[in-house]
Protein backbone atom coordinates (compact mmCIF):
# COMPACT_ATOMS: atom_id res chain seq x y z
CA UNK A 1 0.00 0.00 0.00
CA UNK A 2 1.24 3.49 -0.91
CA UNK A 3 1.48 6.19 1.08
CA UNK A 4 -1.74 7.83 -1.16
CA UNK A 5 -3.98 5.21 -0.58
CA UNK A 6 -3.21 4.48 3.40
CA UNK A 7 -3.76 8.50 3.47
CA UNK A 8 -7.35 7.75 1.37
CA UNK A 9 -8.20 5.12 3.38
CA UNK A 10 -7.27 7.05 6.47
CA UNK A 11 -9.32 9.62 5.24
CA UNK A 12 -12.39 7.66 4.61
CA UNK A 13 -12.23 6.04 7.80
CA UNK A 14 -12.62 9.89 9.67
CA UNK A 15 -15.21 11.04 6.82
CA UNK A 16 -17.60 8.10 8.28
CA UNK A 17 -16.99 7.92 11.63
CA UNK A 18 -18.13 11.65 11.78
CA UNK A 19 -21.32 10.62 9.24
CA UNK A 20 -21.97 7.81 12.04
CA UNK A 21 -22.15 10.53 15.22
CA UNK A 22 -24.18 12.96 12.81
CA UNK A 23 -21.19 15.37 12.61
CA UNK A 24 -17.35 14.88 12.83
CA UNK A 25 -15.46 16.21 15.87
CA UNK A 26 -13.03 19.32 15.30
CA UNK A 27 -10.33 16.40 16.19
CA UNK A 28 -11.32 14.36 13.22
CA UNK A 29 -11.77 17.29 11.25
CA UNK A 30 -8.29 18.19 11.61
CA UNK A 31 -6.80 15.06 10.43
CA UNK A 32 -9.17 14.70 7.63
CA UNK A 33 -7.98 18.30 6.53
CA UNK A 34 -4.28 17.51 6.98
CA UNK A 35 -4.50 14.27 5.10
CA UNK A 36 -5.81 16.25 2.22
CA UNK A 37 -3.43 18.41 2.18
CA UNK A 38 -1.01 15.95 2.61
CA UNK A 39 -2.20 14.29 -0.56
CA UNK A 40 -2.33 17.38 -2.70
CA UNK A 41 1.33 18.06 -2.10
CA UNK A 42 3.41 17.17 -5.14
CA UNK A 43 5.08 13.66 -4.61
CA UNK A 44 8.65 14.71 -3.13
CA UNK A 45 11.90 13.25 -4.99
CA UNK A 46 13.55 10.40 -3.09
CA UNK A 47 15.21 12.07 -0.57
CA UNK A 48 17.27 8.51 0.68
CA UNK A 49 18.38 8.67 -2.60
CA UNK A 50 21.73 11.26 -1.77
CA UNK A 51 22.43 9.19 1.33
CA UNK A 52 22.48 5.94 -0.56
CA UNK A 53 24.97 7.55 -2.73
CA UNK A 54 27.35 8.81 -0.49
CA UNK A 55 27.27 5.14 1.48
CA UNK A 56 28.23 3.73 -2.31
CA UNK A 57 31.35 5.70 -2.29
CA UNK A 58 32.20 5.46 1.45
CA UNK A 59 31.78 1.25 0.65
CA UNK A 60 34.41 1.90 -2.61
CA UNK A 61 36.62 4.27 -0.27
CA UNK A 62 39.52 2.16 1.70
CA UNK A 63 39.88 3.21 5.23
CA UNK A 64 43.63 4.71 5.60
CA UNK A 65 44.99 3.70 9.40
CA UNK A 66 47.91 4.93 10.91
CA UNK A 67 51.28 3.39 11.32
CA UNK A 68 53.20 2.58 13.97
CA UNK A 69 55.58 5.16 13.67
CA UNK A 70 52.78 7.63 13.63
CA UNK A 71 51.04 6.49 16.36
CA UNK A 72 54.72 6.46 18.30
CA UNK A 73 55.17 10.03 17.03
CA UNK A 74 51.61 10.92 18.55
CA UNK A 75 52.38 9.57 21.84
CA UNK A 76 55.76 11.76 22.00
CA UNK A 77 54.06 14.85 21.54
CA UNK A 78 50.95 14.29 23.73
CA UNK A 79 51.17 15.72 27.19
CA UNK A 80 47.74 14.08 28.14
CA UNK A 81 45.94 11.16 27.13
CA UNK A 82 42.83 13.76 25.75
CA UNK A 83 45.29 15.24 23.85
CA UNK A 84 46.72 11.90 22.25
CA UNK A 85 43.39 11.25 21.32
CA UNK A 86 42.60 14.64 19.84
CA UNK A 87 46.03 13.96 17.52
CA UNK A 88 44.85 10.50 16.46
CA UNK A 89 41.69 11.84 15.50
CA UNK A 90 43.16 14.94 13.50
CA UNK A 91 45.11 12.14 11.48
CA UNK A 92 42.90 9.95 10.42
CA UNK A 93 40.55 12.98 9.64
CA UNK A 94 43.84 14.14 7.58
CA UNK A 95 44.12 10.81 5.80
CA UNK A 96 40.76 9.75 5.12
CA UNK A 97 39.11 13.10 3.55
Amino acid sequence: MTKDEALKLAREALKRTGNIAGFAHEREQAAITAIREALAQPVQPDSYAAIREDIAKWNQHQWVGLTNKELFEILDKANTRYQAVQMTEDKLKEKNT
